[in-house]
């Protein structure tokens, strides 16, 4: 079960609490919701902890599972894969191999299985050996986020990001012969005009290299510093229906019109 639960727009109504035994909650693929049958789009997906230590300042993530780190059995997770009617799919880890021996354990256990996955992770985790061993286990993505062209939106975002560190782990993946997504945001409360150009021109230099950038319009949630920042910026009368990354709507950016324009612009190229 996820950790908070809202019914009107940020209400919250119901806060259990956090699952310990991620083995004894693994999806039912075959139930019904709401008159609606599990999603295709999900049957792929595959979840092997639960928790983010992470302090990144625009992510729900540790509002919902928390920020203590909770690990199903490796040999359990391949049992569900090999269950699954699909050999592709998605490791939705909100940080994959945060707990490096677990993350190396399912890497080798999912080797067995011939399933093709996809996974999210921590630059800092990033190194040749995880690389290896996530091309190893059958992983052909991996998706890191720089989040920023600024040194002070990677700061305040909660990403310590050393010059060179992207590209140096992108040549790592790419060694492994793995393929490199790196997320960014626009849209910061009181982002220049230099600053989106900052993050626009990296994007592009990554995808010069190799890498596939994805470039996201920021969205604040509840319970984030973003949300705080943002307080009395927002446009809340679409309620929830507003909060997705692609929402115009939700760019706050200290520029003007034409100019954010022209960025959202750049960020679908460069995405495409």
């Amino acid at each position: 079960a996820a950790a908070a639960a809202f019914e009107d727009f940020g209400t919250e109504i119901v806060r259990p609490p956090l699952v310990e035994d991620l083995d004894a909650v693994v999806a039912d693929r075959g139930c019904v919701i709401g008159g609606e049958r599990y999603s295709p789009f999900l049957t792929g997906m595959v979840q092997t902890q639960r928790g983010c230590p992470y302090d990144c300042a625009y992510c729900a993530a540790p509002t919902v599972f928390g920020k203590r780190v909770r690990l199903r059995d490796p040999g359990a997770v391949r049992e569900e894969v090999e269950s699954l009617p699909t050999k592709q799919g998605r490791v939705i880890d909100d940080s994959f191999g945060v707990v490096r021996k677990h993350g190396l354990a399912v890497c080798r256990e999912l080797a067995k299985t011939g399933f093709q996955w996809v996974c999210d992770a921590a630059l800092q985790n990033v190194d040749q050996e995880l690389c290896e061993a996530l091309a190893a286990g059958g992983c052909r993505c991996v998706n890191i986020g720089l989040e920023s062209g600024s040194a002070r939106w990677r700061e305040l975002s909660g990403k310590r990001v050393e010059p060179g560190q992207a590209e140096a782990v992108l040549a790592m993946a790419q060694r492994a012969g793995l393929a490199c997504v790196f997320y960014f945001l626009i849209g910061y409360p009181g982002e220049t005009a230099q600053e989106l150009q900052a993050t626009l021109r990296w994007a592009a230099d990554l995808k010069a290299r190799g890498a596939k950038p994805c470039i996201s319009t920021l969205t604040p949630y509840p319970r984030t510093s973003m949300w705080d920042l943002t307080s009395g910026m927002r446009d809340d009368s679409q309620g929830w229906a507003g909060y997705f990354h692609q929402s115009a709507n939700q760019g706050f950016a200290d520029v003007t019109p034409e100019v954010w324009g022209a960025a959202t612009r750049e960020a679908d190229r460069l995405n495409g």
